[in-house]
């Protein structure tokens, strides 16, 4: 919502409300409920299909980012994801990405965090 003042205040109501072009958040909570400490833990979520992902919208606590343009099959950090286009190289744009990767180096007994990421609805 965006106020007379210019301020804006986000409203967060079930993904089942959405209407296309709005802007959804996805988010994953977790917590190491195990006896021992996880090193590398890595959690993937894909981009829906009928979402475009929103640049500059992960959110991570402590963790490495990559990005994949292929279905999950290869990751890398977002200012190194690039596409092939014909014989051409280029960077990917954000409505090229499938899936956000999330590493974690430790997560320790007890320890809990949040992973997010904002897509639009097609």
């Amino acid at each position: 919502m965006e106020y007379e003042d210019g301020s804006t205040e986000t409203e967060y109501v079930p993904a089942s409300d959405a209407a296309s072009g709005e802007e959804l958040a996805y988010v994953v909570s977790f917590r190491n409920e195990g006896a021992k400490t996880e090193d590398g833990v890595v959690m993937t979520v894909p981009v829906p299909a009928d979402m475009v992902y929103v640049e500059d919208s992960v959110i991570a606590d402590d963790a490495d980012v990559d990005f994949s343009v292929d279905g999950g099959k290869s990751f890398a950090p977002r200012e190194g994801l690039t596409v092939a286009d014909g014989e051409e190289i280029r960077m990917a744009s954000a409505s090229e990405i499938t899936h956000v990767r999330w590493t974690f180096a430790r997560v320790t007994p007890g320890e809990e965090g949040m992973l997010a990421f904002h897509a639009i609805l097609n």
